[in-house]
Formats: C-alpha cells, sequence, structure tokens
C-alpha cells in the first residue's frame, strides 16, 4: 500500500466510525476510481455499511475484499462478525478459524471463534478457544473480558469475576469490558455498583452503539433493580431506540412468517377456514414431536428445562425446524390455499422436511424417546402443526400479557424481525395481538391435543403442574423433573432466560409491569383485553 493509499485509507475509516458516512463512501469511491481492484477501499465500505445495520451491504463488501486478498486475518474477522449476525454460524465458524490459523499471536480472533462456538452449542470448543487465547501473551482485555462473559454465562462467577477484574485493571473504559464486569456484578446482586460504574459511560451517541445499546440495558436492569423506575425506563428506552436505528434495514430484508403483514394473510386465512374440508390423515410416516408454544417471556424455557430433565424426553434448542415448510405453505396467498387440499404423499414429504431440517439442527443424538420443539411464537404455525402433525402434543405456556410484554421489552435479543417488534411497547402490543389471535384462532378451528400451562401457577406449585403436563405428554412421572437447576447449569441456553432457570421459582416477576404502568398506559386496552380473555384480573381505567 502507498503512503497516500494508507493515508486515505485510515481517513476512511475514521469519517465511518466518526459517523460521517458519506465522507466515508466518497473516499473509497475516489480509491476505487484509481484502482477497481483496491481491496482497502472495500474495507472502508464494509465497516461504514455495518456501523449504519446495513449486514447484507457490509458482508457483500467484505467478501468482495476477500477475495481480493484471500489471506488477510482483518477480512477474515469481518466476515466472521457479519456471517455471526447473520446466523450463519458454520460460515462464522469457518472465517475466524482460519483468522486465527493466519494470526496465531492475535487472542482476538480466537475468542471471537469462541463466541460463534457458543452459538453452535459447542462449549466444550468454546471454553477450549477462550481458555488458549487467555494464555496468550501480552494479556487482551477485550479477550479477558469476553472470556470472563463466557464463564459467567457458564455459571462459574469466581473464573468470571477475576477474568473481569484483570480486564477492568487493563482498559477501565473499554465497551466490552464494561459490559463483562457490568453483568458479573449485576448476577452478584450488585446493581448499586453497576449504576456507579455505567451512568457516565452510557452514551446514545457512541460511535459503536451496539456496545452502548447494551450499556444501556445492563443500566436500566440495575436501575429496575433499584427501584428507580422513571430512570429504568429511559435507559430501556435509549437501548431500544439505538437497536432500532441499527437493524431498521437488516430486519426489512429479512423473510418470515413473523411479519406483520405474513401474519395478517394468516389470519384472514384463518378466520375463513372449513375446518371440516381438511382431510386428517392417519398412520403417516415419521412420528410427530411434542410442541412448546405460547409467547416469549411467558415460561417457556422453564418448561423446557423441567421436561429435559425427564429421562424419556429430549428438548431440541428454539430452531425454526418449519421453515422449508412455511416458506412454501404460510406466507403467501398461494401457499395457503393448497394446506386444506394436501394428500397424504405431500404431508409425508412436508414431515421429512421437518425432521431433516430438526435432525440437523439437533446437538444431541435422538434417544429414542418423545423430541420436544420448543419454539414459543410457533403459536403461529399451529395450523401447519396440526395439518403435518395431527397427533401431536401440543403445551401452551401461558403468562399475564401485561407482564410478558414488558419483560421482551426489557431484553436485549439478537434481532429478527419478531424480535425487533419489541423494541417498542406499541409494536410489542401489536404484535402480541396478532400472534395470540392467530393461536386462538387455530385452536377454535381444528381439534388440537393443547394443555395449557400458567406461568404464575407453575410458580406457586412448580410440582403440581409438573405432575399434570408430565402425563399429558405421555411421559411417567419420574421427580427427575423437579431437579431441572441441575440440567440447566449443564446444557446450553441460548435465551434471556438462562440466568433465571438455574434459580429457585421467584414471585417477584408477576405482576412486575405496574412498576410501569404510566409508560404502559397506551398499549393497556390491547394488552387488557387478552389478559380478561386468560382469566387474569383486569382493573376499570
Amino acid at each position: 500500500m502507498t503512503a497516500s493509499s494508507a493515508a486515505a485509507f485510515h481517513q476512511g475509516l475514521a469519517a465511518a466510525h466518526a459517523g460521517d458516512f458519506e465522507r466515508a463512501f466518497a473516499i473509497a469511491r475516489s480509491m476505487i476510481a484509481r484502482d477497481p481492484n483496491d481491496v482497502h477501499a472495500y474495507q472502508i465500505v464494509g465497516v461504514a455499511n455495518f456501523l449504519q445495520g446495513r449486514i447484507h451491504e457490509a458482508l457483500d463488501a467484505f467478501i468482495r475484499a476477500n477475495q481480493l486478498a484471500p489471506r488477510q486475518p482483518p477480512i477474515l474477522h469481518w466476515i466472521g462478525v457479519l456471517m455471526r449476525e447473520r446466523g450463519d454460524f458454520a460460515q462464522s465458524r469457518t472465517a475466524f478459524s482460519r483468522a486465527a490459523e493466519l494470526a496465531p499471536e492475535n487472542p482476538e480472533h480466537l475468542a471471537n471463534l469462541a463466541e460463534t462456538l457458543v452459538l453452535m452449542s459447542a462449549r466444550d470448543e468454546a471454553q477450549e478457544a477462550f481458555e488458549k487465547a487467555v494464555r496468550i501473551e501480552p494479556p487482551s482485555a477485550v479477550v479477558l473480558a469476553k472470556a470472563a462473559r463466557f464463564f459467567e454465562q457458564s455459571h462459574d462467577l469466581a473464573r468470571a469475576s477475576a477474568l473481569a477484574e484483570r480486564a477492568f485493571g487493563l482498559a477501565p473504559k473499554d465497551e466490552i469490558v464494561l459490559i463483562a464486569k457490568a453483568e458479573i456484578d449485576q448476577r452478584r446482586g450488585r446493581p448499586e455498583e453497576v449504576i456507579a460504574l455505567l451512568k457516565g459511560e452510557a452514551s446514545a451517541s457512541a460511535q459503536n452503539q451496539r456496545n452502548h445499546a447494551k450499556l444501556f440495558r445492563i443500566l436500566a436492569d440495575a436501575y429496575d433493580k433499584t427501584d428507580r423506575y422513571d430512570e429504568a425506563f429511559a435507559a430501556y428506552s435509549a437501548s431500544n431506540n439505538l437497536q432500532r436505528a441499527l437493524y431498521a434495514d437488516y430486519v426489512s430484508h429479512e423473510k418470515s412468517p413473523l411479519t406483520a403483514e405474513n401474519l395478517d394473510r394468516m389470519i384472514a386465512y384463518y378466520q375463513g377456514v372449513d375446518a371440516s374440508s381438511w382431510t386428517r390423515y392417519e398412520n403417516l410416516e415419521e412420528r410427530a414431536p411434542a410442541f412448546i408454544v405460547g409467547f416469549t417471556r411467558s415460561g417457556t424455557t422453564w418448561l423446557d428445562q423441567i421436561i429435559a430433565s425427564h429421562p424419556g424426553a429430549m428438548v431440541m434448542e428454539e430452531e425454526d425446524n418449519f421453515i422449508d415448510v412455511w416458506n412454501e405453505l404460510h406466507i403467501s396467498d398461494e401457499g395457503l390455499a393448497r394446506l386444506a387440499g394436501l394428500t397424504r404423499d405431500e404431508v409425508n414429504g412436508y414431515r421429512r422436511a421437518y425432521w431433516r431440517r430438526a435432525r440437523a439442527n439437533m446437538k444431541e443424538p435422538e434417544n429414542g424417546g418423545l423430541v420436544v420443539d420448543k419454539v414459543p411464537l410457533n403459536t403461529v404455525q399451529l395450523g401447519l402443526i396440526y395439518r403435518l402433525f395431527p397427533e401431536a402434543k401440543v403445551i401452551f405456556a401461558q403468562r399475564d400479557p401485561r407482564d410478558s410484554i414488558f419483560s421482551n421489552f426489557q431484553q436485549h435479543y439478537a434481532m429478527n424481525a419478531a424480535m425487533y417488534q419489541f423494541l417498542a411497547l406499541d409494536t410489542a402490543a401489536a404484535f402480541y395481538d396478532r400472534v395470540m389471535t392467530l393461536g386462538r384462532l387455530c385452536r377454535e378451528k381444528f381439534p388440537l391435543a393443547v394443555h395449557d400451562v400458567r406461568y404464575e401457577s407453575l410458580v406457586e406449585d412448580l410440582e403440581g403442574e409438573a405432575r399434570r403436563f408430565i402425563p399429558f405428554l405421555g411421559l411417567d412421572w419420574t421427580p427427575d423433573v423437579l431437579d431441572y437447576r441441575e440440567t440447566a447449569m449443564k446444557r446450553t441456553i441460548l435465551t434471556p432466560s438462562l440466568r433465571q432457570v438455574v434459580q429457585k421459582p421467584y414471585a417477584t416477576s408477576i405482576g412486575k409491569w405496574r412498576n410501569y404502568e404510566k409508560e404502559m398506559r397506551s398499549v393497556l386496552p390491547i394488552l387488557d383485553k387478552w389478559a380478561a380473555l386468560l382469566g387474569y384480573e383486569v382493573n376499570e381505567r
């Protein structure tokens, strides 16, 4: 690279990180005009697009850069990051592994690889990669912080704390370090320390808005735990607003049955369905799994751990095993029109497609027992579930919708079309209304075998509830299911519930929405309607 090219490269990156994207792109265009194969120009384009939430455009730019310079660890790093953002963990793993091979002295590539391995439920490999990264000298504060987060999420708080303190000693202002230290302090019941640490650090105008969205979220939780609800709501809103801006473009490109347009299409279709016209086929190929559905933040991860503790059952982690099916049958008028007339051979073909996807996603081999598919928002797939697996048992998790919606508003999710709706209370409530309307329609139209489990009842009498839904699933009762916390400690849990499910049942989460009743006032008409339908108390307003 010439001196002038190097200067232009650094100026372009600086402009992108400063938020001056117009100048960054102008510099990149000028570099490409001089040399169409200038790899550094494409790196500027990639970084500038990433910082604006344009994941697809950023990935295209770094793939082009990799084609021009295929052995550059920084470029492979970015491909790994962007593939992970897109949910392509296998490609992310390949990119980070190659970067680590090419630059074994750089521990950050190993740490990034480990983070992807966690998402692939390869925790032993992830731990090995983190431990190797931590041993590389000189130590990296970011690597130490990422390793600390891993061990905190693995419930090894002593090790996590030691790593976080080392990282903080090296770089007390680094955002990743602050996130790790604050999460661990929060886990150890020190919200006041978290507030003191983060109050002046979280910023809506920061260069790395992803990190600051997380900082605001941790700070909000600390305010919530100290009953400072106005400040908590402001911090939750700041976090969500950053994510709304970052991911608007990304989710607009996503193909999903969970968009408002597709949910409305399905609702209209099922409203007009004549269930008697659907032939119910018997003795179909492949067996039927059981399903845990409902709504997010309604206790589904808790149910997952309880059922997974039964020696005769295995619960699959949250994966979309219906993707091949809904892509054909649930997101177009033409596909929906085919449902009623599916032949036996077609139903068998779709059952096989489901199981091909499910077995590819399984993190452990089938043990011959009951297989349970736990995806809360498969509530919208109840019509498909009945069409393909009419003999399936369905556990429907219920929770006071006001608690459920505010809990979703509080979470820091990996972003997709569904989770994006939770970044504002109005879209969250509208999303809840659509999902539950669709679920209620399908339950009314089709003779599904459904057992309702209330979150609040599970908190009050876990054993009593378990003694009802375990036999419903066709399983013999065993007290093993009451040791679900031991199961949770050993499993990879990728939902925000990973910390709660290793605790004893607690009632403090019931009715928490009342702490934010003022802020929720505009969406309560929708949520009160559903609360009444589900049998929860609704006061006159």
